[in-house]
């Protein structure tokens, strides 16, 4: 076994031990150290350890994510005499040659290293070089895939891991190539010319080979900086962000699936706010028959019609892993599709998905993960990025204005492959709830009828009055216990509660 890959299944190894220390301490403090030390192995291994790290980083657990923030932007660095060797063996010529100045010290990434440089025209570019033996660092970390996901918590169990790990090795063999990258970056700005929301470092050809690729210098806000614009600007951002991304699943062939902040930036231009995007080594891409297949998905999630099973079966998913839960999965698809259903300003940290989700699928929720086809991962990951951005900017906007003119224009051309006849019975959204109803009634007469949307049920807590609160919960009820088994059953028509008290009948149903 060569030295290297001995040096980096030792750090293999660390990092497990590492991972470990994280999952067993006791303390929340000890765990912030622990998690702090993983983070500072990940950013020296560079590769795919600092990759996962970046993707940590992004985590809803705040303490989890300041732990792994400084994995987006820094990590351990070439030495300038190295970078300077490698650019003119790449060039073949001298570094004074080709730039007028560079910056010494890069800003160090997963896979590779970015200098900010002038060459001589005066134009500032961002040479961004790769790390010498990465390929091969990279192909041990592919063989450690199982280690690797043990910070990532249960990655192995998730997913198909062979197929994830072909996916994967595609995928970085792809970023790795840097000729592809710049490619794919040229076709981006392409597809996107007229989108002046959207900004894309233009490619310098003439400098880029497969290890070095130069681009057009481009700065911008973070998104922590993003997060003080006034109210007004993040809400336009927030469309746009929106719009920017079911526009690209659905109407492009691809979209930017590495979204961790090292990769953002934003600019306010006029008062008008841009994404600014950097890094196009990993994209999600798409097929038209795919789009179709995920609009019509989408769509019959928004309105609660027909069955989800066909076109998660064109996605992709696995027919034998999802048969057991097929009824449960129109109650999964109205929770992930919540967002786009609001017709008011949807506050993302009101919407506990991984509860509801929980609660929903039970057991099953290994064999929901375990069906999803590898690719959909990126589009996953995609789809991570735009809720950590939306989070982010504190904005809540009404989603289905924006996002239901575009998925019924594609959902539109959608035509379900006649082999899918398998549909399994009780896979239909018509067997879910559409409101939540609440009666009062005294001496058989009626006093109060509300009716709401049925997902109010999750809210329930809010909204029965404190006094009625408590005359149930003095019955032994809690109403927390009854979202969750309300959840249990996939949100089916039912009763929730009754009451009687004195001459007075309170009753709570779902229909």
């Amino acid at each position: 076994m060569p030295l290297e890959t001995l040096s980096r299944w030792t750090g293999y190894a660390d990092l497990a031990l590492s991972a470990r220390r994280v999952s067993t301490a006791n303390s929340p403090e000890l765990a912030t150290i622990a998690r702090t030390h993983l983070a500072e192995r990940m950013g020296r291994m560079h590769g795919l350890p600092q990759k996962l790290g970046q993707i940590m980083s992004m985590s809803d657990h705040e303490e989890k994510a300041q732990s792994f923030s400084p994995l987006q932007q820094s990590a351990a660095a070439l030495p300038f005499s190295t970078v300077k060797t490698l650019l003119e063996t790449a060039w073949g010529e001298p570094l004074r040659k080709v730039v007028r100045s560079i910056d010494e010290q890069g800003q160090a990434a997963s896979l590779g290293q970015v200098h900010r440089a002038t060459l001589y025209s005066g134009e500032e570019v961002a040479i961004k070089l790769q790390y010498p033996g990465i390929k091969t660092a990279l192909e041990t970390d592919l063989g450690a895939l199982g280690w690797l996901s043990l910070p990532l918590g249960g990655l192995s169990r998730g997913f198909r891991l062979d197929e994830y790990q072909k996916m994967l090795a595609a995928d970085l063999e792809h970023e790795l190539d840097y000729d592809a990258e710049a490619r794919t970056q040229q076709r981006y700005a392409e597809i996107h010319q007229h989108d002046r929301f959207l900004i894309v470092p233009e490619v310098i050809g003439e400098l880029s080979s497969k290890n070095v690729l130069v681009t057009t210098w481009e700065a911008g806000s973070t998104i922590d900086e993003v997060a003080k614009w006034p109210l007004i600007v993040r809400r336009k951002l927030s469309l746009d962000l929106i719009h920017w991304f079911f526009t690209s699943i659905l109407s492009r062939e691809m979209i930017h699936a590495d979204l961790h902040p090292g990769n953002v930036r934003f600019v306010l231009r006029e008062s008008t706010p841009q994404l600014l995007l950097y890094d196009f080594g990993c994209v999600a891409r798409f097929t038209q028959p795919q789009q179709q297949a995920l609009a019509a998905l989408l769509l019959a999630a928004l309105y609660r019609e027909g069955s989800p099973w066909k076109p998660l079966m064109e996605l992709g998913f696995c027919g034998e892993k999802l048969g057991p839960l097929a009824h449960k999965l129109p109650a999964v698809m109205g929770l992930i599709a919540e967002p786009l259903a609001s017709e008011y300003p949807f506050a993302l940290a009101q919407w506990k998905l991984s509860e509801r989700m929980s609660d929903v699928l039970g057991d099953d929720r290994w064999n929901f993960r375990m069906a999803g086809p590898a690719e959909m991962v990126l589009l996953l990951r995609a789809w991570h990025g735009l809720l950590f951005y939306l989070e982010k900017l504190d904005a809540p906007v009404a989603w289905k204005p924006i996002v239901e003119p575009i998925i019924s224009s594609i959902a539109r051309r959608y035509v379900p492959a006649a082999a899918i006849t398998d549909e399994p019975r009780r896979c239909d959204f018509g067997s879910l709830s559409r409101w939540l109803k609440l009666r009062v009634r005294e001496r058989g007469t009626v006093k109060v009828q509300l009716t709401m949307a049925a997902r109010s049920i999750d809210d329930l807590e809010e909204l029965i009055d404190e006094p009625l609160r408590k005359k149930i919960e003095a019955q032994g009820t809690s109403l927390a216990r009854l979202s969750t088994e309300v959840r249990q059953r996939q949100y089916r028509p039912g009763s929730v509660f009754s009451l009687i008290e004195g001459e007075k009948e309170i009753d709570v149903w779902l229909e």
